[in-house]
């Protein structure tokens, strides 16, 4: 096997993901409008998109504020969020 055959895909952590999502919704409450993708900042000065698959209003008997969500990418980890 080769040197490029053998590495594994690159994913992102869970952490990655909590930033994203928290800051999709923040977004939301904060401008009205929904968001469908956003760009946050990783270690090293790296920038990188993510598509979000759904950022909402929560009613009053959820509690009020905004939720969203975004499938996780793992990438070869054998992560158990992923997706």
């Amino acid at each position: 096997m080769s040197a490029e055959a053998s590495r594994l895909r690159p994913g992102y952590t869970t952490g990655t993901y909590a930033t994203l999502t928290s800051l999709a919704a923040a977004t939301l409450l904060l401008t009205g409008r929904p968001v469908h993708r956003l760009e946050v900042e990783l270690p090293r000065g790296r920038r990188a998109a993510f598509p979000i698959a759904w950022c909402r209003r929560c009613s009053d008997r959820e509690g009020g504020g905004a939720k969203a969500g975004a499938f996780k990418d793992a990438g070869d980890d054998p992560d158990v969020s992923h997706g």
